[in-house]
């Protein structure tokens, strides 16, 4: 079985469910073989850029179609009263959805650098499906997303053979 763990401030953290409940199995005083391995570039700032790009134009559409997010919800879960959608909305919106969340909630993170133990960053895999599949769902709802030429975006579908000519 393979596990991924991320170094994060002097700590090995488990990087999905399956790690965590392996390392759950494992009893005090067993040992384990481990093989450590470097792992992939999280993405460039111009990858984080455009999606932040995106998800202004994201939020521009979702607010100007009448979409609004509580003020507050109390510990009820009532909602009290609204306000704009959103930049900040839309990315958390579409990160939980197209990279999920891990058995505690939290979703992965588009930092370049962990803030916190138990963030885990999303790989430049995670990204460029999270984008693929968001520029799909903009295209069906008619929204225009800006795509420059020289972002890592545009780099990683041109090494696919996906890239446009222009």
């Amino acid at each position: 079985m393979k596990v991924l763990l991320m170094h994060v401030r002097n700590r090995l953290i488990p990087s999905n469910d399956e790690a965590r409940a392996f390392l759950m199995d494992v009893e005090e005083g067993q040992t384990i073989e481990m093989e450590v391995v470097e792992a992939k570039d999280p993405g460039s700032q111009t990858m984080l850029n455009t999606w932040m790009m995106w998800m202004a134009e994201t939020a521009e559409f979702m607010a100007w179609q009448g979409v609004t997010m509580p003020m507050y919800i109390r510990k009820n879960g009532e909602m009290v009263g609204s306000r704009k959608f959103e930049k900040r909305d839309a990315h958390d919106l579409f990160t939980s959805q197209y990279l999920g969340l891990d058995a505690d909630g939290l979703r992965k993170t588009w930092s370049r650098t962990s803030k916190v133990d138990e963030e885990i960053q999303a790989s430049v895999g995670d990204r460029l499906f999270a984008m693929d599949t968001h520029k799909l769902w903009a295209t069906e709802k008619g929204i225009k997303l800006t795509i420059k030429k020289n972002s890592q975006y545009m780099k990683l579908k041109a090494e696919q053979g996906e890239a446009r000519e222009n």
